[in-house]
């Protein structure tokens, strides 16, 4: 009996059955081929045989469902309803239970337990059935969703056939039948035929391309207005029908016509103020301009690109006023206080101007907020104006102290190079001719040459005073400089120099630097390329607020060129567009910088691809000789004797001019103190013929320590050594000082200038006192 109840299978052969389940390939096979997932258990519990089907509903593998225990798919809080269903499985019908796959995620599924026993009643297994519903249960949701789109009686959901005939419509105007509209009818048979071919458009167009168009329209036959959206419905991959959600917005068109005959009438009130208004509605944020309005925007009155942006006046404010312009129109907008800021605000053309607004929030049937414009812009540019001068100021002494700074910078630098300078100077002379050491000097002596010219450089940025002007040759600058800066082979220079043109006035280090300076930059522009690099000068006069005779330079190369946007910058110090390492960005600073200085002028011809002209207008000097550079004579014994007292604080500097001296055979003291000198030349036991000080020494400067010394010892005779000339004259040589020599030096230099000062002095005569 209990055998009956518990088969629930039919067959004919029970022995051939039994024989077919030992077989592995067929209990595999009956397992492969189930729908749900099987679980099978010995009345231990332990699982014993699962299906493919489990393993992908749950996550788990084989291995894990098949040593766990309990089932690794039965969440801890279902543990007792899942034994409560195995308890009763006998007789107890399928439970809905919710399971947990392996990353956690919970679902619903359908549980249906079984027992399998033998002939004796004895259970031999445990079935376990389960059927995953989460795909039923999604589907359920899907159609109740559907089904309550459909019955929105606020909108009215169509479905129309590539014919645009109705094929669906879940409601109908009064007077109309749902069946009536899908036997035949279309949206086209509702609205006016002027409106046909705008519809028809918005229906191919989602048809062909699948995106959603929308609409609006009217429906004369009810007066009423309808928004639509159309949207593609496909079917296996092929659009087939048009989904149209249609909502009836008349009396939001109404209200909008109504508004619009307000604001008309509004703006014929306004037209006489001179400041423009602005109101919002506060409820619906929509504004109205009044004609002035428009006019300081810059708009048309009634511009639509201005009285529909959808942010209003706020979307104009200029970004870095927003914050303030949004906090206090909160505030107003809310309280009592009324709203009263400057800010800027943008016009039709894209430019700012700056506003006066002032404005209230009034509440009467609709809060709406007034506010009222007037344009400050030209105070502000008055302002600005202030604000750029006082800009430029600090600028002004910002260049200045960055002067100081290179100045300085400099003095240290050539303190450094004039040992370096007199040590390669001494050592060649120490050498026999034709000693193979001679080259390596000569490669050393020419890169002390090169920082000395950077030095230079930076000394000529940082003199803020008027030069010491001479006559320069500027044509004979400009030959040597191309001597000193060769053009590689893929540049063509061209130069045009004639002989009659005039001396310009100026100093000549300085007019050096600018020569030098623009065929720098004219040759790095070409790097890489080829072309033409022309120098000319000539005499060119200029006219205007400029008016004068001026020796020209122009330097034109067809290199790489600037934009508008460097050449603003060009002139700047410290900027430079080279790489890393290629540039100091002082080079065209200096050249402005000596140009100012000089009384000249600067002009710049530049586009990017097409090369550079610059152009340097100096003044002409009138009935003054050329001075030419002096070259120092060799380190040879002094013809004449005498007393000498050198003074630096750079004791390298001191030991190099010391030694140099007595090489030449004068008798030398040296000392870095100014005070131990003076104490010195005070003695008078033997007299000091000449003094060579430092200039910026601490404690007592070159100059002060020659004005005492000169105090003491009328016709001793002073040299001034420098690193950086600030504070001197401009013209000829400061006073109670002979001669004025620039470090580094070639020590050949002082001996000449020691030399002079000997042989020129009315009260010199030869003596055998020694220092």
């Amino acid at each position: 009996m209990a055998r009956e109840q518990t088969r629930d299978l039919c067959f004919t052969d029970e022995r051939r059955f039994g024989e077919l389940l030992c077989q592995p390939a067929f209990a595999a096979g009956l397992l492969a081929h189930a729908h749900d997932g099987l679980a099978i258990a010995e009345p231990s519990g332990k699982c014993i045989l699962v299906n493919r089907v489990l393993c992908e509903m749950t996550g788990f593998s084989e291995a894990e469902l098949l040593t766990a225990s309990p089932y690794p798919y039965w969440p801890g809080e279902e543990l007792d309803a899942i034994r409560d269903v195995l308890a009763c499985s006998d007789h107890a019908p399928a439970a809905e239970l919710s399971l947990q796959r392996k990353n956690g995620e919970r679902f619903p599924v359908l549980f249906r337990p079984a027992l399998i026993r033998d002939a004796r009643g004895q259970t031999l297994v445990s079935l376990s059935s389960i059927l995953d519903l989460s795909a039923t249960r999604a589907l359920e949701a899907s159609e109740q969703r559907w089904r309550s789109i459909a019955e929105n009686p606020f909108d009215f959901v169509i479905i129309l056939g590539r014919d645009y005939k109705y094929r669906f419509i879940n409601q109908v105007l009064a007077g109309l039948s749902a069946e009536g509209m899908v036997s035949g009818a279309s949206p086209f048979d509702f609205i006016a035929p002027e409106d046909h071919a705008r519809v028809r458009q918005y229906f191919d167009e989602t048809f062909q391309t699948g995106r959603p168009t929308s609409y609006e329209v009217y429906v004369p036959q009810y007066d009423r207005w309808y928004s639509n959206v159309v949207g593609a419905i496909k079917i296996d991959g092929e659009i087939r029908e048009l989904s149209l959600l249609s909502r009836d917005i008349t009396d939001a068109k109404r209200f909008e016509h109504a508004q619009r005959r307000s604001e008309r009438r509004l703006a014929l009130a306004l037209a006489s103020v001179q400041d423009g208004l602005v109101e919002l509605d506060l409820q619906t944020g929509a504004h109205i301009y009044s004609a002035r309005a428009y006019e300081l925007l810059g708009f048309a009155d009634g511009d639509p690109a201005l009285s529909t942006q959808v942010d209003g006046l706020l979307s104009r404010v200029h970004p870095q006023d927003v914050k303030l312009v949004e906090r206090d129109l909160l505030a107003a907008i809310s309280g009592d206080t009324g709203f009263n800021q400057e800010f800027r605000i943008r016009t039709r053309d894209g430019s700012y101007r700056w506003f006066h607004v002032r404005g209230r929030s009034v509440a009467d049937e609709e809060k709406r907020f007034f506010a009222f414009l007037t344009d400050v812009t030209q105070r502000y540019e008055a302002e600005e104006q202030r604000r750029a001068l006082a800009a430029e100021l600090q600028q002004a002494q910002r260049l200045e102290t960055i002067g100081t700074l290179a100045g300085g910078i400099a003095h240290d630098f050539n303190n450094l190079l004039t040992p370096i300078v007199g040590a390669l100077e001494l050592a060649q002379l120490a050498l026999p001719g034709g000693h193979a050491a001679h080259t390596v000097l000569d490669d050393a002596r020419a890169a002390a040459h090169r920082a000395k010219c950077l030095t230079e450089q930076i000394l000529t940025f940082a003199r803020r005073g008027q030069p010491r002007l001479d006559a320069v040759d500027l044509a004979q600058l400009v030959r040597e400089e191309l001597r000193l800066q060769p053009a590689p082979a893929s540049v063509q220079v061209l130069t045009d120099v004639p002989a009659d043109v005039p001396l310009v006035l100026g100093e000549r280090a300085q007019i050096q630097q600018i020569v030098a300076n623009l065929l720098s930059n004219a040759l790095h522009a070409m790097r890489g390329r080829s072309g033409e690099l022309r120098l000319r000068v000539d005499r060119a006069p200029l006219e205007g607020s400029q008016a004068g005779d001026y020796a020209r330079l122009t330097v034109s190369d067809q290199g790489i060129g600037m934009s508008e946007k460097v050449q603003r910058r060009v002139f700047e110090p410290f900027f430079t567009t080279k790489p890393l390492g290629e540039g100091t960005g002082l080079g065209l600073a200096v050249v402005h910088g000596v140009v100012t200085r000089h009384r000249g002028h600067l002009r710049l011809h530049s586009e990017p691809d097409k090369g550079s002209t610059f152009e340097v207008y100096l003044p002409i000097a009138r009935n003054v000789s050329a001075r030419t550079s002096d070259s120092p004579p060799e380190l040879t014994p002094a013809a004449i004797s005498g007393n000498i007292v050198c003074v630096d604080d750079e004791p390298a500097v001191l030991s190099l001019m010391k030694r140099a001296l007595e090489m030449a055979n004068y008798n030398v003291r040296a000392t870095t103190s100014p005070l131990e000198a003076l104490d010195w030349i005070a003695a008078a036991a033997p007299r000091v013929d000449v003094l060579v000080t430092d200039y910026r020494m601490p404690g007592l400067s070159g100059l002060e320590l020659a004005q005492r010394a000169g105090a003491l010892q009328p016709e001793l005779s002073v040299i001034m050594v420098t690193g950086h000339a600030e504070g001197l004259p401009a013209t000829g040589n400061p006073a109670g000082v002979h001669a004025l020599i620039r470090k580094p030096f070639q020590l050949s230099e002082l001996i000449q200038r020691v030399q002079r000062c000997l042989t020129t002095s009315s009260k010199h005569s030869p003596r055998n006192a020694q220092l």
